[in-house]
């Protein structure tokens, strides 16, 4: 859907972009009071990071997310409606209210400037109030570290830059058993110093070779990388086989991404092309949360932290 209204949305020319006064409005999307709601849809909220960067790629579209509770009502009555005679602070969430207050929201995009700033680019309404995202530094600690010493740990996208500093920190500071996984395949160990003599230093290959055998050094208790699609159920039942022979499973670091360069702009991207970016992102997470089914559980300790699963994302994904 977002795909679409981009490319209807592009197809009518700069001169209707700052015309234009979007609200792209969704229910339950944004989580109210913790991350965990269990009330959260996340279907909806895949699409936000789209949503807030269409400013950027359409110059002068003025936009608002604004992301309501509860179930959609099967009618409202607008008639006599009147937007003006409402300030923004929030209502009770019935039908007549949320008409009000969203014709409100689309008012305000004309006459306040923060629409052009993140704060005021997403709204949600909340048990009677309106709320603004903001970004705040994260206060308190000191913080205890959530890893385990000696833990088993399942790193996506491993021999990228972010997946092999996570895995060589596992390794140094804490002697972790680690299963690795990426997409690319290596050569056989007893090749790999011919192969690096053969091939540039900036080879893609040759930087995850060295990155692999930079993890293997680093002091893990042990190192098992595995080469497939992690959107795929098979090579996730192959990583659950491997995580197995460890009888346990601390934690999963998704870092696993897709990254097109010749569709970056949402204007040139293709349904085909949105769904491989997705499918890391999205069907691998889904995949790899079945995993900690497995293991509720790290160990027989009380105090030892139940396994995680870290997604990691870009700061697109707040910003647009």
């Amino acid at each position: 859907i977002v795909l679409a209204a981009t490319g209807g949305l592009a197809a009518l020319g700069p001169r209707r972009w700052r015309e234009l006064r979007l609200l792209w409005v969704t229910r339950d999307a944004q989580p109210q009071d913790s991350p965990s709601d269990a009330s959260l849809d996340l279907t909806q909220a895949a699409a936000l990071g789209m949503v807030l960067s269409w400013p950027y790629e359409l110059k002068g579209l003025r936009r608002r997310a604004v992301d309501l509770e509860g179930a959609a009502p099967s009618r409202v009555d607008l008639e006599g409606i009147a937007p003006s005679r409402v300030d923004l602070q929030g209502n009770d969430s019935d039908p007549q209210a949320e008409a009000t207050q969203l014709l409100a929201e689309v008012a305000a995009l004309d006459s306040d400037d923060r629409c052009q700033q993140d704060q005021a680019a997403e709204v949600v309404y909340r048990r009677g109030s309106r709320r603004l995202r903001e970004v705040a530094p994260l206060r308190g600690g000191p913080w205890s570290s959530p890893w385990q010493a000696g833990g088993v740990y399942l790193i996506s996208g491993a021999l990228g830059g972010i997946g092999s500093q996570l895995a060589t920190e596992l390794a140094r500071d804490y002697g972790a058993h680690l299963v690795l996984t990426g997409r690319g395949m290596l050569p056989e160990a007893q090749q790999c110093e011919a192969w690096l003599a053969e091939h540039a230093a900036d080879h893609p290959l040759a930087q995850r070779v060295r990155r692999l055998a930079s993890i293997n050094t680093a002091g893990a208790a042990s190192v098992t990388y595995l080469a497939g699609n992690i959107a795929e159920e098979e090579h996730v039942e192959a990583l659950r086989t491997i995580i197995a022979t460890h009888g346990r499973l601390d934690g999963i670091l998704h870092t696993a991404a897709e990254l097109e360069t010749r569709h970056l702009a949402l204007r040139t991207k293709t349904p085909e092309s949105l769904a491989r970016v997705l499918a890391a992102k999205l069907q691998g997470s889904l995949l790899l949360g079945t995993l900690l089914n497995d293991w509720p559980n790290a160990s027989s300790q009380p105090s030892t932290l139940p396994p995680q699963l870290v997604l990691f994302s870009s700061i697109g994904s707040l910003s647009g």
